[in-house]
């Protein structure tokens, strides 16, 4: 694309409208040129692209004209003061001086694709019926996002032929996956069919701006059957860039293809698919709303990103982004169950409660607020897409602080965070990050590129600071609690944490609209039978388990009314039916009765689903606390068990008591309530006799559920201060089946991550045996069930022993932990919750 545009004089039969217009900007004092001109700019800049001079000409809207007139126009008008800037090479509208030093890096990024896309070119050039191959998409511009781009073709074959090159595109595009991945052929027509009939300046947009390497003369061909483009960009005659022509890899691969093309075996490919894609994407919900007809002659084309792209287009001509004005704003999380191999075998997919109340809180300022689930996203390139289908004035990714796996900062997701950091970046968008990782360590995440970190609960500082950035306040932001950010010399500016909301009932209620509940439906039915929900009806826990760490709420405790909880289960029963509701509190119902009017306001809504929470074994030993979970609906209890040492759970400053345990467990259970227990072993002190204290527990009670973790050192808490100066390189697991021990434990890592493999199934053969003796008392469940159940019950009874003996032998492998930590509070100052403000509910 040439870089200059030589300063002469328009020639003859040029012409150029001087009449003074309506201002597409808004300002009736520019000419149409000067309109046309930043209407230009406005369309790149949608896709964060500063244009060249050369580049303002070519892609001029409804305007011919000479360069010459562009450069006087930019020189001499009132465009660049007023509404464009520039760095003498480059123009963008004004206050988007950041895209300048963007498109010079995507500039180096698009040469070696280019040179990759000439591969490929020659790849598809020697397939027989192909007549046209044409780069489209980011590298026609040279405005890539990344090195791994795709690099996207448009492909126009012989008539009658467009299915069987079609399908042997897409077998070279699968094939290319072991290579760079890169190749990706997304539309194709046949030379019967070079007349679009979507006739609108996007389509106008892509026919310019597509470089031909193969096939000039059909090149020419579409241009020309497409003369109506003109209308919407006179000045863009002929290929935008001059690449070398390429050639097909040998004509003899071009002849011996083509008797394969054309045969009888060809025709019925050719018939067989497009009957069957035709069927695929016309004739069933596969891709609904989302493409234009597919026909024998040329592929469907996405009917969406066009209109996004005009709207878009339309608010930057129009103002819409002026100070006070909504913002368009695309939330985002980190969180990738496809990260965490574990859980995403287990497959119990959540939506992110966290952001959802943060999607609320600002569309009660009237923002546009688009949700990117990562939850059942497979990895970041999905958030790349999104980011360029949605166009977003600003990106907030919002962590879920419901859930406990963000408090661990597990590194796949902090790096999978900080890459979808980077890709809103590239793409120009300022970022707002709050999560607990982000509250412990703000500096990683503002010099990845963040323009703000919102620490600790981030409802209303959030609400506070969009009212800043969309009003354009940004004087104001040390006055504003709970923030960091960089400031103009880079220093961290942290304004301190602001006190945590107390009023829960006074939030808008989470933004579940925005929830793909088919999705997750679909997921929880084919892998569980049933369909789970989550909610919460507290913030925070006033006790003093000094390995628990509090980044958001510290040890406050705040509840929402139970009639409000209750008016929410009922929207939910209304807009998602669940089968089941998980409470990701960390403690239910801690306030005493609260349990109690939750039951009445279940029982007033004629609601009856069923639940799992969290809670304490002291807490549900309160005269009236089990009865009243069971009239409510609970399913099952987790209880924060940790271990069946007394020792060790003194040392943890839990503050119950092993009899609390047995006498809660043994409690619900008697009250048809199903019973988890949370184990964590590897604590300071731990003896292999404190271990097998645990396991007797634990056989003794047999929780119908267990989850089992190890001691882990999270910033913020005693814990962590205690074992700092033993933390080595390595201070984050990668994902929560990782169980390194991070400091010097009683035992060595690997005792640990078998002892957990053991202790499972040592607690499930002894239910599964127990199970067995029930149905056959009963006669339930078939003879081959029962047979199934027998043998496999009989090979984890034989494999057991063998791995007891492991077990013992990893015991004596050579580590040295350290001595016992004293607490600082007795059992009985542990067992009392911190003092609290006076609150409602």
């Amino acid at each position: 694309m040439s870089e200059t545009i030589e300063s002469r004089p328009p020639g003859p039969g040029s012409s150029l409208p001087l009449k003074a217009g309506p201002g597409i900007a808004g300002d009736s004092d520019l000419n149409r040129l000067e309109s046309a001109i930043f209407a230009t700019v406005a369309y790149r800049d949608v896709f964060h692209f500063p244009v060249r001079l050369a580049e303002i000409h070519r892609y001029m809207h409804k305007e011919r004209c000479e360069p010459f007139y562009v450069e006087k126009a930019l020189k001499n008008g009132k465009l660049l003061p007023k509404y464009l800037c520039t760095d003498g090479e480059f123009f963008a509208l004004a206050g988007r001086q950041s895209l300048f030093a963007l498109r010079r890096e995507r500039e180096a990024l698009a040469a070696p694709l280019w040179a990759r896309a000439k591969r490929y070119a020659a790849v598809l050039a020697s397939l027989p019926t192909v007549k046209l191959v044409a780069v489209t998409g980011s590298l026609s511009v040279g405005n890539p996002a990344s090195a791994c781009d795709d690099v996207d073709f448009l492909l126009v074959t012989e008539g009658g032929c467009l299915w069987r090159t079609r399908a042997v595109a897409k077998l070279l595009q699968l094939l290319d996956r072991f290579g760079s991945g890169a190749l990706c052929v997304n539309h194709l027509l046949s030379e019967r069919a070079l007349a679009l009939k979507d006739r609108r300046l996007y389509t106008a947009q892509e026919l310019s701006q597509m470089v031909p390497l193969y096939g000039m003369e059909t090149y020419d061909a579409i241009r020309a059957e497409n003369e109506w483009s003109f209308d919407f960009l006179p000045n863009a005659e002929g290929p935008p860039t001059q690449h070398p022509v390429c050639r097909p890899l040998s004509p003899a691969i071009r002849r011996f293809g083509r008797r394969a093309f054309t045969g009888r075996m060809a025709q019925w490919i050719e018939d067989r698919e497009a009957t069957r894609k035709l069927r695929k994407y016309n004739e069933t919900d596969f891709l609904p709303q989302r493409y234009s007809s597919f026909t024998r002659e040329a592929t469907g084309q996405r009917l969406g990103v066009p209109e996004e792209i005009e709207t878009a287009l339309r608010a930057r001509l129009t103002g819409a982004r002026k100070p006070g004005s909504a913002l368009r704003i695309l939330l985002g999380q980190a969180y990738h169950l496809s990260l965490d191999s574990k859980l995403w075998r287990t497959m119990q997919p959540y939506p992110p409660l966290g952001s959802l109340y943060a999607a609320a809180v600002a569309r009660q300022q009237g923002h546009d607020v688009l949700l990117f689930d990562s939850m059942l996203s497979t990895g970041t390139e999905a958030w790349s897409q999104a980011l360029h289908r949605h166009l977003p004035d600003l990106v907030l990714l919002y962590e879920d602080n419901f859930n406990y796996l963000t408090k661990m900062c597990l590194l796949k997701m902090r790096e999978a965070a900080l890459q979808m950091l980077k890709q809103a970046r590239a793409a120009g968008v300022p970022v707002i990050v709050c999560s607990s990782d982000a509250s412990d360590h703000p500096e990683i995440y503002l010099q990845a590129g963040a323009d703000f970190v919102v620490l600790g609960e981030g409802e209303e500082t959030l609400n506070e600071l969009l009212g800043l950035v969309a009003n354009d306040q940004r004087g104001r932001l040390k006055q504003l609690a709970g923030l960091a950010f960089l400031d103009t010399d880079g220093a961290l500016v942290n304004t301190g944490r602001r006190a945590v909301l107390r009023d829960l009932d006074s939030l808008p209620l989470p933004a579940w609209d925005l929830v793909d509940f088919k999705r997750y439906r679909s997921v929880w039915r084919r892998r569980h039978g049933y369909f789970d929900l989550n909610m919460v009806t507290t913030r925070g826990c006033p006790y003093h388990c000094n390995w628990c760490a509090k980044p958001i709420w510290g040890q406050r405790y705040n509840a929402r009314s139970p009639e409000n909880v209750a008016d929410e289960i009922a929207l939910l029963s209304r807009v998602a039916a669940p089968d089941h509701i998980w409470f990701m509190d960390d403690i239910f119902g801690l306030k005493a009765g609260w349990i109690a009017r939750f039951a009445d306001a279940l029982e007033a809504r004629n609601l009856h689903v069923p639940f799992k929470c969290l809670s304490r074994a002291d807490l549900l030993l309160r005269p009236g606390e089990i009865e009243a979970l069971a009239r409510a609906g609970c399913d099952i209890v987790w209880i924060g068990a940790e271990s069946g040492s007394q020792a060790i759970l003194d040392a943890m400053e839990k503050g119950t008591r092993i009899e609390d345990i047995e006498s809660a467990t043994l409690k619900l259970k008697d009250a048809g309530i199903r019973v988890g227990h949370f184990i964590q072993f590897g604590y300071p002190g731990e003896g292999r006799a404190d271990i097998d204290k645990t396991i007797a527990m634990l056989r003794r009670l047999m929780p119908e559920q267990l989850g089992i973790s190890v001691s882990y050192p999270l910033p913020g808490t005693k814990f962590y201060d205690r074992v700092r100066s033993q933390l080595g390189d390595k201070q984050n697991w990668d994902d929560s089946d990782d169980l390194a021990m991070l400091f010097r434990a009683p035992f060595s890592t690997p005792f640990y991550r078998w002892l957990h493999r053991v202790v499972h199934r040592d607690l499930r053969l002894r239910r599964g045996f127990g199970n067995l003796d029930r149905s056959v008392s009963s006669l339930s469940g078939t003879p081959v069930s029962y047979l199934r159940r027998s043998v496999r019950l009989t090979l984890d009874a034989a494999i057991l022993p063998a791995m007891w003996l492991w077990l013992r032998v990893l015991q004596h492998w050579p580590h040295r932990g350290i001595a016992p930590l004293q607490p600082e509070l007795s059992r009985r100052e542990a067992a009392a919750p911190s003092p609290q403000p006076p609150g409602n509910n």
